[in-house]
Protein backbone atom coordinates (compact mmCIF):
# COMPACT_ATOMS: atom_id res chain seq x y z
CA UNK A 1 0.00 0.00 0.00
CA UNK A 2 1.54 3.53 -0.94
CA UNK A 3 0.15 6.77 0.04
CA UNK A 4 0.69 10.32 -0.99
CA UNK A 5 2.78 12.78 0.90
CA UNK A 6 1.86 16.41 0.98
CA UNK A 7 3.94 17.45 -2.21
CA UNK A 8 2.09 14.38 -4.07
CA UNK A 9 5.16 12.19 -3.63
CA UNK A 10 4.41 8.35 -2.48
CA UNK A 11 5.09 6.73 0.48
CA UNK A 12 6.39 3.04 0.00
CA UNK A 13 6.85 0.99 3.23
CA UNK A 14 9.28 -1.10 2.22
CA UNK A 15 11.47 1.62 0.80
CA UNK A 16 10.98 3.71 3.97
CA UNK A 17 12.52 0.63 5.94
CA UNK A 18 15.44 0.37 3.69
CA UNK A 19 16.24 4.15 4.17
CA UNK A 20 18.28 4.76 7.67
CA UNK A 21 17.49 7.98 8.84
CA UNK A 22 13.91 9.36 8.19
CA UNK A 23 11.82 12.47 8.36
CA UNK A 24 9.34 12.92 10.99
CA UNK A 25 6.25 12.51 8.20
CA UNK A 26 7.73 9.02 7.18
CA UNK A 27 8.09 8.04 10.80
CA UNK A 28 4.47 8.94 11.35
CA UNK A 29 2.89 7.32 8.53
CA UNK A 30 5.07 3.70 9.44
CA UNK A 31 3.87 4.09 13.45
CA UNK A 32 0.30 5.50 12.07
CA UNK A 33 0.59 8.40 13.90
CA UNK A 34 0.79 12.17 13.78
CA UNK A 35 4.38 13.93 12.53
CA UNK A 36 3.50 16.18 16.45
CA UNK A 37 3.30 12.54 18.15
CA UNK A 38 6.72 11.46 16.93
CA UNK A 39 8.32 14.87 17.48
CA UNK A 40 7.19 13.97 21.18
CA UNK A 41 8.25 10.97 20.89
CA UNK A 42 11.66 11.76 19.81
CA UNK A 43 11.90 14.25 22.75
CA UNK A 44 10.65 11.67 25.22
CA UNK A 45 13.45 9.91 24.18
CA UNK A 46 11.12 6.70 22.81
CA UNK A 47 12.60 7.00 19.32
CA UNK A 48 16.37 7.70 18.57
CA UNK A 49 17.35 10.43 16.31
CA UNK A 50 20.12 12.21 14.36
CA UNK A 51 20.69 15.98 13.89
CA UNK A 52 21.35 17.29 10.09
CA UNK A 53 23.79 20.35 9.84
CA UNK A 54 20.71 22.40 9.99
CA UNK A 55 19.53 21.62 13.12
CA UNK A 56 16.48 19.33 11.55
CA UNK A 57 16.00 15.70 13.53
CA UNK A 58 15.88 12.85 11.61
CA UNK A 59 14.66 9.78 13.13
CA UNK A 60 16.72 6.36 13.22
CA UNK A 61 14.53 3.85 11.28
CA UNK A 62 16.10 0.92 13.60
CA UNK A 63 14.43 2.68 16.57
CA UNK A 64 10.87 2.21 14.94
CA UNK A 65 11.40 -1.46 13.66
CA UNK A 66 10.62 -2.53 17.69
CA UNK A 67 7.41 -0.73 17.44
CA UNK A 68 5.91 -1.78 14.15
Amino acid sequence: MTRRRKAGTLYDPNDLLKKNKLHTDEAAFLLEVSPRTVERYLTEGKLNFIRTPGGQRRVLTDSIRKYI
